[in-house]
């Protein structure tokens, strides 16, 4: 039974990891209220599934910068450093957008400018701490930090949206985003008993340029495949734009019944990370995250189909099993291929990957929802996500058979 369950010997033996945890649990936490309160007062605003989803995508521009240039910081500077200025300037951006959702007439645009602004920030701080990671609590522990981390940002995805619909519910929308100002920080504040995290490569190996981060990825079929099937899945397969519109007209629910739809996914990422002590074993990393891939388009699929919220919750939980399984894999993965020296920019490029996905499925569903309908859509990108990443498996042998047997550090416990 142990082997099934999470491993916690990072937060137990290792402090800089244990406080490092700590402070993504609370602004993840923040950060889950402000999705639930953008998503709800833009559709409040405008009646209108495509704008929600145009709001997420407008912060792919601040993502993407910070992919291109933030990486390059994160291989050269103090991570911890680079984690404290993104806690501030996030923390700083979120007073602005209190102050919008505090007037009596609330106005859109600042619900496009300090969200995509706040998404850069945020990016920048867990590009620095994902490159953090391997170096505090070494490489035996790989698999279990990473599954550590997914069950932190399950935490935040089953308390804050579900607490984001009741505090919308009885306080407003402004409750919402106050209390995601001061999750950022108090991140800063945990951040600022850290030791220094100077980047692991020596001098010679800092000078290497903004591109040799994005050349591994195109000369390596393991990390393209990581980004790619990613995004399938994200693109096609997360239908959470319309979930305002399904939880209101489809469902005849209101802000509680939205709140419980994004924690589904949540309850069922939930389960995945304390149960994933199993993946440590596996051995066919590219396959498994495939099979995983397909589960999730397959749930997403059957969510579209059904007309009963508990079987749609389910559906959703299920996805999320599936989801955080494939994240976990994925990022053990990265950390075995990629090259130490562009560590830095590959994470920053995996945080645009995991972070854009999201707000591209947003545009996608949006438009789909807008052309087709609701059930069109949903289940339109669940089919959509099984058959590219069927094609993707064909296409990227090296990432489908890529196998870490007997390659894994040994492990001294």
């Amino acid at each position: 039974m142990k082997r099934y369950l999470i491993d916690l010997r990072p937060i137990r033996e290792s402090s800089q990891f244990r406080k490092m945890f700590s402070s993504q649990l609370v602004s993840n936490f923040g950060d889950q209220l402000s999705a639930v309160g953008v998503a709800y007062e833009v559709y409040h605003i405008t009646g209108s599934s495509f704008q929600v989803g145009a709001v997420s995508v407008a912060q792919l521009l601040p993502l993407a910068l910070v992919s291109i240039f933030g990486g390059g910081l994160v291989d050269h500077l103090d991570r911890r450093k680079l984690m404290l200025g993104g806690y501030l300037l996030s923390g700083l951006l979120s007073i602005g957008t209190v102050v919008d959702i505090s007037r009596a007439k609330v106005i859109l645009w600042p619900l496009y400018l300090f969200p995509a602004l706040i998404a850069g920030a945020s990016s920048l701080v867990r590009a620095s701490q994902n490159a953090t990671v391997t170096g505090i609590v070494g490489d035996h522990l790989i698999t279990a930090a990473a599954a550590l981390r997914q069950l932190m940002f399950q935490i935040g995805a089953i308390t804050g949206p579900a607490i984001a619909g009741i505090i919308i519910a009885k306080g407003g929308v402004s409750l919402a985003f106050f209390i995601d100002t001061a999750s950022f920080f108090v991140g800063l504040a945990i951040t600022l008993v850290l030791k220094p995290l100077p980047p692991e490569q020596s001098n010679s190996q800092r000078r290497t340029r903004l591109k040799d981060g994005y050349s591994a990825v195109k000369a390596s079929h393991s990390l393209l495949g990581i980004y790619t099937v990613d995004l399938i899945a994200m693109v096609f397969g997360m239908p959470r734009a319309l979930f305002p519109a399904l939880a209101i007209h489809q469902f005849h629910g209101g802000p509680a019944l939205l709140g419980y739809m994004y924690a589904a996914l949540g309850g069922g990422s939930m389960v995945a990370a304390l149960s994933s002590g199993w993946l440590a074993s596996i051995g066919r990393l590219g396959l498994s995250i495939e099979i995983n891939v397909c589960v999730w388009g397959l749930a997403i699929a059957l969510f579209g189909i059904t007309h009963q919220i508990a079987l749609a919750l389910m559906m959703l939980a299920l996805a999320g099993y599936s989801d955080v399984n494939s994240a976990i894999l994925r990022n053990s993965l990265l950390q075995y291929s990629a090259p130490k020296e562009t560590l830095g920019r590959l994470n920053a490029v995996q945080i645009l990957v995991v972070t854009g996905g999201p707000r591209l499925g947003d545009l996608e569903s949006g438009i789909a929802g807008s052309i087709g309908g609701t059930t069109f859509a949903v289940v339109s990108g669940g089919i959509a996500c099984i058959v590219f990443t069927a094609f993707l498996a064909m296409r990227l042998t090296g990432f489908t058979k890529y196998d870490v047997s007997g390659r894994r550090p040994i492990d001294p416990n």
